[in-house]
């Protein structure tokens, strides 16, 4: 693989779960490459067809990382293939009450603009790296990724917003320069087919929300844009110094086990 970021490259297509893609492949800073097929993400797996569920047994998937609240997971469990369950990290119960953040913002924002829309993401990307089932579940991760369990698969509910800064958070530690990796977040625009989505989204959430939110005003929700994930970064630049700060501090992927990354994770 080139290291043109090319989604037709990348995503493998299934029937009823979007955005499921290969995120390895990627050249490194000091000359290596991150291996291929041993780290994927996607969106969630609910309506995986039997035969998108023949598909993900044959990549041997060992790790998922469920980034969703347990209220979605419970409202759409995964379908796994009957005998290939991988060992599944989530967050515990204790928000079955609560709504989403992104339903509180919307419930409280009578008429959003597209701008007002953006600073919420931006806000909301500046948030995620350090809310506190989001640092538990991705200490974990690196964990057992350095212990060598994997093939990987990292989801959420779209497979690009909480799934967008895991994914790069793995790529900075085994050395992938961020151009490539801000390059790999966006192709989310290219892998799913946005403006069907945008406009069931909106259908949906204006029924939950009691009042008509148009597709234009969802989009900067729906979307990815290199801002947000940038907005990341930039937190964890000024709270910690850095994303390699970060993930020392905070998530405790420290030297060697950056090391055990690489050395199960590039070639």
């Amino acid at each position: 693989m080139t290291d043109d970021v090319d989604v037709d490259e990348r995503l493998i297509p299934l029937e009823g779960v979007y955005n499921f893609r290969d995120f390895g492949g990627y050249a490194t800073r000091d000359g290596v490459r991150v291996r291929q097929r041993k780290l994927y993400r996607s969106a969630h797996l609910a309506r995986a067809s039997d035969a998108d569920r023949d598909v993900v047994r044959d990549l041997g998937i060992k790790l998922v990382v469920d980034l969703r609240r347990p209220s979605e997971r419970s409202h759409e469990p995964s379908r796994w293939h009957d005998d290939a369950t991988p060992s599944i990290i989530a967050s515990p119960g204790g928000d079955e009450e609560s709504l989403p953040p992104h339903m509180v913002f919307l419930k409280e924002t009578p008429s959003p603009t597209p701008q007002q829309m953006r600073d919420y993401m931006v806000a909301t990307y500046r948030r995620l790296p350090y809310d506190d089932r989001h640092v538990a579940m991705f200490s974990e991760m690196f964990a057992r990724l350095a212990d060598g369990e994997s093939p990987l698969l990292i989801h959420c509910a779209a497979g690009k917003d909480r799934t967008g800064i895991a994914c790069a958070l793995i790529l900075h530690a085994l050395g992938v320069d961020e151009d490539l990796i801000l390059a790999d977040y966006v192709l989310t625009n290219q892998a799913m087919s946005i403006d069907g989505i945008v406009k069931q989204s909106a259908e949906r959430i204006s029924r939950k929300i009691g009042r008509p939110i148009s597709a234009d005003q969802l989009r900067p929700m729906a979307e990815v844009d290199a801002r947000y994930l940038a907005a990341a970064f930039d937190e964890m630049a000024t709270r910690d110094g850095g994303l390699d700060a970060y993930l020392d501090a905070v998530l405790r992927v420290d030297s060697e086990t950056r090391r055990r990354l690489r050395e199960h994770l590039v070639e």
